[in-house]
């Protein structure tokens, strides 16, 4: 039956009843599947003996379930029940319902799910039942509930002394929903605050609305002077101000020369308090662009993350920062912790949090040679933080340019194009205007518009010129090869040059062997193409291994060394097939088969052709997790376990889940 004939069918036969099961079905429908007989009959206004007899009715009317805790047959019937009512009823039923539950010291959640029903009446009891339910919203993850329960309790509205604190709690939920919606309710806030102290602590939230919605300036502006209306005694609080300060600096918040305040941050080991370990996240990585080593700056950010304080306090900025270091660094760490971060993000309820960490895994699974998984999160990202409210410059720029990247590394140039227009590039120093010129400094080189990208490079040398090490976003090497197409050879290895003892300075192998690649494809070096190969294997710069393996193989053929180049481009294949880069395999194969060889059977077997996401599925696997637990482990589909599971044992050439443990300890 459809919903409309459904309803008329009840409705038939709820008229045939008598009159206190009628009230007993209304009075139920009010309060949902689940409550008490004693508590629906008191809703209903049924004494102790007509309200057997009235749910007995109801229950061979079939509109009631034969259980001791009432409930309906089907939520269609409840639905047909409940809207049976005018609204201004239902309204007064829902308000009862409240106060029943109160009286009875229901749980706030319980409570204040009916005062959302229930028009505002300015009570006091209702502000503190939806502030007590927001709470345990919170607590529990349901952001957006808490949301509802607080917009409820300024609905009411508070009373004077309860207003500034309802505004609070709602823009501190809100910024884990609805930016621009947070930002809003926090200003009022503050202006309400007398206490520096209390302006400081509501400056962190603040700071961060006003970043992410597209105001980096001001949200500078705010922390540095709630910092300096501090009074003595409150130097933890003043610290984390300050790096948010210098952090807002990466999004065009504020001077470059200002980063400069970050220097005495730059120790080991990083000191006690969440404070310390904010500052020590952005000079992390601030000194990996400035002159650091990735060694050091890998540290610097490891301790910053260390016991969780960061990540639980401030997880898609700084939090976010340090992990994203990891990353840069080529640190062994980072694969991990960017897994776990996804699942902490799910789990916490954040729709802002979810969406920080889909774009920043996105990028770093860019890095890990994961393209496909890459391409998906970072477009599951642009999506979440378009519902959040980003502003127009910031993650919008990120993601057109991370996604850019993936689709350019995949081989789809049209496919890069059209992503980099998704936004513009801001025109200022900040780490969005750098990412967008960079990658689409690295598109026109990839589509021959060599001229063209010159005036790019230049134009990132002059804005982007104060980070010295190219660790991802470099100019010289787009440069120098553009300069090499034009025939200005000599211009391009002197660019070449500079740029590896700058990327040997900051030592991530992803970022050593990058420049070695290019420097030794364009003097056809083998030699600086197999130390590329070489340092790459085995860390997580995957991308990079397999690019260095294909260029090796493309310069030992074209030197006359044939047997000797087919080894690299085989494995070449192999692994940019794993990597999910079509563009990548293309060419390696077309090298391969121009040195005399050809691809193997099965391509990409053994344990290092598997992908990260497929490690991660096959280690749980190994461990007795079910397809099930793993999903969930992952927060994936059981699907998507099969699938990877799939692709496991044809890489390893077994058949089953009982032959994994053996096909890796064998390799």
């Amino acid at each position: 039956m459809g919903p409309r004939s459904a309803a008329r069918s009840v409705l038939v036969r709820l008229a045939r009843l008598p009159i206190e099961a009628v009230r007993m079905a209304r009075a139920a429908a009010v309060l949902g599947d689940g409550a008490a007989l004693d508590l629906v009959a008191d809703l209903a206004g049924i004494d102790d003996e007509q309200r057997a007899a009235a749910a007995d009715a109801l229950v061979r009317a079939e509109i009631l379930r034969d259980e001791p805790l009432v409930g309906f047959v089907h939520p269609l019937v409840r639905d047909a029940v409940h809207h049976d009512v005018s609204p201004v009823e239902r309204a007064q039923a829902h308000r009862r319902a409240a106060r029943l539950l109160a009286d009875r010291s229901a749980p706030p959640e319980r409570i204040a799910a009916h005062l959302l029903a229930v028009p505002p009446r300015g009570e006091p009891w209702v502000v503190e039942t939806a502030l007590a339910a927001a709470g345990v919203a919170a607590r529990t993850g349901a952001a957006d509930a808490a949301v509802e329960h607080l917009r409820r309790a300024l609905a009411e509205p508070p009373p004077a002394a309860l207003r500034t604190e309802v505004l609070l709690q709602l823009g501190r939920a809100e910024l884990l929903t609805r930016g621009p919606d947070a930002v809003q309710h926090l200003l009022e806030a503050s202006a309400a605050l007398a206490d520096p102290g209390a302006r400081a602590g509501v400056a962190q939230l603040l700071g961060r609305g006003l970043l992410f919605t597209g105001d980096p300036a001001a949200a500078a502006d705010l922390a540095r002077r709630a910092a300096a209306e501090l009074p003595p005694g409150h130097e933890d609080l003043r610290a984390r101000l300050s790096a948010f300060e210098l952090m807002a600096v990466f999004f065009g918040g504020g001077d470059p020369d200002t980063l400069r305040r970050l220097e005495p941050h730059r120790v080991l080991p990083v000191p006690d308090g969440l404070g310390a370990k904010m500052l020590a996240a952005v000079a992390a990585q601030e000194w990996a662009y400035a002159g650091g080593s990735s060694e050091v700056c890998a540290e610097l950010a490891r301790q910053a993350l260390d016991g969780g304080a960061l990540l639980a306090a401030d997880f898609e900025l700084l939090g976010m920062t340090a992990l994203v270091t990891l990353v840069l660094a080529d640190s062994e760490a980072a694969p991990a912790a960017m897994d776990a971060a996804q699942a902490d993000a799910h789990r916490c309820g954040s729709l802002f949090t979810k969406a920080a960490v889909s774009l920043w895994r996105g990028f770093a699974l860019l890095r890990f040679g994961e393209l496909a998984d890459a391409e998906r999160s970072i477009r599951t990202g642009l999506d979440e933080f378009v519902q959040w409210g980003f502003g127009d410059v910031g993650a919008q720029v990120h993601g057109a340019a991370f996604l850019s990247a993936v689709l350019r590394e995949r081989g789809d140039l049209p496919g890069a194009r059209r992503a980099l227009e998704l936004a513009h590039d801001p025109g200022d120093a900040s780490e969005a205007a750098r990412y967008w010129s960079h990658h689409r400094l690295e598109l026109l080189v990839a589509e021959g518009r060599l001229a063209q990208a010159l005036p790019v490079a230049d134009d990132a040398a002059r804005r982007f010129g104060f980070l010295r090490h190219p660790v991802d976003t470099p100019w010289r090497s787009p440069r120098a090869v553009a300069l090499h197409g034009l025939g200005r050879h000599d211009e391009a290895l002197a660019l070449l040059a500079d740029e590896l003892d700058l990327a040997r300075a900051w030592g991530a192998p992803g970022t050593v062997a990058r420049t070695l690649r290019i420097l030794g494809t364009l003097r056809r070096d083998p030699d600086q193409l197999r130390t590329a190969a070489e340092i790459t294997a085995g860390t997580p710069a995957r991308l990079e291994h397999v690019k260095a393996l294909a260029a090796l193989g493309a310069a030992l053929r074209h030197s006359g060394r044939v047997r000797e180049a087919r080894e690299p481009l085989r494995r070449a294949v192999e692994l940019a097939e794993a990597c999910s880069a079509p563009g990548l395999v293309d060419h390696a194969r077309t090298e391969l088969y121009a040195a005399g060889g050809r691809a193997r059977a099965t391509a990409s077997t053994g344990p290092a052709s598997l992908t990260a996401s497929e490690r991660r599925v096959v280690g749980l696997a190994v461990h007795g997790a079910t397809n099930r637990d793993i999903a969930q482990a992952l927060f994936v589909t059981p699907k998507t376990v099969e699938l990877h599971l799939s692709n496991a044992y044809r890489k390893l050439a077994i058949s089953s889940r009982r032959e994994l443990a053996g096909a890796l300890a064998t390799a």
